[in-house]
């Protein structure tokens, strides 16, 4: 239990780690890369169960992002 705490504390570090220095740099790799990397890696190591995984992801923020996305084609003139 202690171990799955600490393992779990280091991917998390890392991961925002991540995000700050691709923000910084505004070359690295995409949030969303970084994030779906930690989350694959949270499943690996077996702290979070492949349930808990898909069972945490909210359908309903995904779908407004996609259609604010795809919004951002059809009116060319709209700085998203």
């Amino acid at each position: 239990m202690q171990t799955d705490f600490f393992i779990a504390f280091i991917l998390f570090i890392a991961t925002y780690s991540a995000i700050i220095v691709s923000n910084v740099k505004k070359s690295g790799f995409p949030i969303w890369l970084i994030m779906n990397i930690g989350a694959s890696i949270m499943v690996l190591f077996g702290i979070v169960s492949v349930e808990e995984a898909y069972s945490s992801i909210n359908l309903r923020v995904i779908s407004s992002s996609t259609n604010n996305f795809t919004s951002c084609f059809k009116f060319s003139h709209v700085i998203c």
